[in-house]
């Protein structure tokens, strides 16, 4: 669901989602002795309900600032028939971004733009560089 408006100069959109996995194939890490063994398995459900904001400020006819935030719950659930082996993980995944461009002439532009990525969450914890499997 989205909801998008303008008020004076700046444009902003809202919208929320909701994603539900069942049978849900991910990555999963097995302690063998001294050695990581990486697998794919089913892991059971995964849950994802999230919303984002977009705003956009165009401050005149050559500048301009946006920025997003996206905020995510991710919840995961293996299922097994023994509760023992039950690995439930949940939490919070945020994202930023913030961009701005600046028009020097009708051939010219500059841009540039930043964003910070919030730990992942996994089955198995959680990963805060988002370049590792």
């Amino acid at each position: 669901m989205a909801y998008s408006t303008s008020y004076k100069i700046a444009t902003i959109d809202l919208s929320t989602y909701v994603r539900y996995n069942t049978n849900d194939i991910q990555s999963a890490r097995n302690v063998r002795g001294d050695t990581i063994v990486s697998t794919v398995q089913n892991i059971g459900s995964e849950g994802n309900y999230g919303a984002s904001v977009f705003l956009n400020l165009p401050f005149s006819k050559k500048f301009s600032l946006s920025g997003s935030a996206d905020f995510t719950i991710v919840s995961w659930k293996k299922q097994f028939s023994r509760p023992i082996h039950q690995c439930p993980n949940q939490g919070l995944v945020q994202n930023y971004r913030l961009s701005g461009s600046y028009k020097f002439s009708r051939v010219l532009n500059s841009s540039s733009s930043s964003f910070f990525q919030g730990r992942n969450i996994n089955l198995q914890g959680y990963r805060t560089n988002p370049t590792q499997p």
